[in-house]
């Protein structure tokens, strides 16, 4: 089996582009950082005038994630940078996957064939360095990208949530918090089985990790289970962290999963088993991730005071 080859991978990213005129290059300089991190926080500012993450914490960042071996690359036009992209590498050396961070035109050379170009020219170094699936996510209210992955063969593959936490519900007598002694081994076995541990950043999570992690289970965490006589039908997966932008308290659930036979209206009540299971920690909100496009679940979850914030999107290579 191939092993993957992050120098065969700059190698392949970084030969002359069709377009003489532009040329990619490592922004290997704090000059080039910096401007790469001022392109991503225009963009972000376009749509959110708002977001307070700082230049520099953010040119630290892209500084950390090439100090990693990140892939990190500046879009040049003569001595003007044009463009920035940023990708990490994650999983097993035989099974990695390219993790698109940011990618990001200038707004005076959008529409002219770059992006694809260049998005074009990732996927053929990540296969030439057996990488085996590009992933990425934007964000909903940036839905003019959306035509671009799709003509580059990304697939939405699952959805980041915004919910309220306010809403008066009643518990459900389905839903109950996972007991260890009593659960471990089927809640183990649905995780593994759905790959629910997995993300873009964790491809591959091995069984005796997901146990360790349900054994190890702290006093801001909970798993949220729904049931039913047929076994356990819905699983949450929930962590109390404070918000990086003013630190309020936010419920951030990594696992929102109902069984693909269970009516919809099961993912709206597993959400709200997890308003009641956390509402005597007082979270301002609930950041969601679910690992499935089902629109009517989406439909579900909207009428619960959901609203998409982010769609994630993969591409197999292999």
């Amino acid at each position: 089996m191939a092993t993957f080859d992050p120098g065969r991978l700059r190698a392949s990213f970084f030969a002359p582009l069709d377009r003489a005129e532009i040329s990619l290059a490592p922004a290997e300089s704090v000059s080039h950082r910096f401007a790469g991190a001022e392109l991503v926080l225009q963009g972000v500012r376009e749509r959110s005038p708002r977001f307070s993450v700082s230049l520099v914490a953010l040119e630290s960042a892209i500084a950390a994630g090439r100090l990693r071996g990140d892939l990190v690359a500046s879009m040049r036009r003569g001595d003007a940078i044009v463009g920035f992209l940023w990708v990490e590498a994650h999983g097993p050396a035989t099974h990695v996957e390219l993790y698109v961070r940011e990618i990001v035109i200038r707004p005076d050379h959008r529409g002219a064939g770059l992006g694809s170009e260049v998005l074009a020219r990732l996927d053929r170094a990540a296969r030439d360095a057996s990488a085996c699936a590009l992933t990425l996510d934007f964000m909903d209210d940036n839905p003019r990208v959306a035509p671009l992955y799709a003509r580059a063969g990304f697939e939405r593959v699952g959805v980041d949530l915004d919910a309220r936490t306010e809403l008066a519900i009643e518990p459900s007598r389905a839903a109950r918090i996972f007991d260890a002694a009593r659960d471990l081994e089927p809640v183990l076995t649905l995780v593994e089985a759905r790959r629910l541990a997995c993300d873009f950043r964790h491809p591959h999570v091995a069984r005796d990790e997901i146990r360790r992690r349900l054994l190890a289970l702290g006093p801001d965490q909970r798993v949220v289970m729904l049931e039913d006589e047929r076994g356990v039908l819905g699983l949450a997966w929930c962590e109390l962290v404070p918000s990086a932008l003013d630190g309020a308290l936010v419920c951030v659930v990594r696992v929102l999963h109902v069984e693909p036979d269970r009516a919809p209206s099961a993912i709206g009540e597993l959400l709200d088993a997890v308003r009641v299971a956390l509402a005597p920690r007082r979270p301002a909100r609930l950041a969601i991730t679910m690992w499935s496009t089902r629109e009517d679940w989406i439909e579900t979850l909207s009428s619960r005071g959901a609203r998409v914030a982010r769609h994630k999107m993969r591409k197999a290579l292999v």
